[in-house]
């Protein structure tokens, strides 16, 4: 009977380890079946979400490339615009000085030649080219670089002097009270301030448009 009873205990204890084995082998096999599963529903995350991310990138970088292809168009477009207005102004202003500079020399030259026009004609030719030559230049100074603008300052300044010296002392006859001779000093002025001006604007508008210092002689 005492062997009997070992025996039952000995099947209890051996069906007590076979129990818990089994429970902790069905425990670790649960477990790393959910181990497993959240893991590989982590990574189906985790790409999902690199794939978002990427498709998010991929759409900004396109629109950042866009945005400066645009911005280059753009750019491109308003400086061929301002260089096209700046070509424009460059033009409409040299024509104007030289029909400013044409008739100034006109009025100044030599006179008395039957059908020749008057002084007073002649001059007010002067002033009409010059009212037209300022109300042009003065709206589109701003298209012309600083320098030429200084130039052409310089020569509106010393075109003045010579037209004032030569209407007071010539036409006005003030050089018979004075004895002066203001024909050949604005002659002069002409020629010494005025001209050399115009000459050097004609080539820096050349060279604005293109031309080399070379062809632009």
């Amino acid at each position: 009977m005492y062997e009997s009873i070992v025996t039952i205990l000995a099947s209890a204890g051996v069906s007590s380890v076979l129990t818990g084995l089994i429970l902790w082998l069905t425990k670790s096999w649960i477990t790393e079946r959910l181990k497993n599963a959240i893991k590989h529903e982590y990574d189906q995350k985790l790409e999902t979400h690199k794939a978002e991310l990427k498709a998010l990138h991929d759409i900004a970088l396109e629109q950042m490339k866009s945005d400066l292809r645009l911005n280059a168009f753009q750019q491109e477009t308003r400086f061929a615009d301002l260089h096209a207005r700046r070509a424009e102004t460059i033009a409409e202003t040299y024509g104007w000085l030289r029909n400013l500079h044409t008739l100034t020399r006109r009025y100044i030259g030599e006179f008395g030649f039957e059908g020749q026009p008057s002084l007073a004609d002649r001059r007010k030719d002067v002033g009409k080219a010059l009212e037209n030559f300022e109300e042009f230049y003065l709206s589109r100074e701003i298209f012309l670089p600083a320098a030429t603008a200084d130039r052409i300052n310089d020569f509106r300044n010393k075109h003045f002097k010579v037209i004032y010296k030569f209407k007071t002392g010539v036409e006005q006859g003030r050089d018979e009270r004075t004895g002066k001779d203001s024909w050949d000093d604005s002659v002069d002025m002409m020629d010494n301030d005025v001209t050399p001006i115009f000459e050097e604007l004609k080539n820096e508008f050349r060279q604005l448009l293109g031309d080399t210092p070379e062809t632009a002689k």
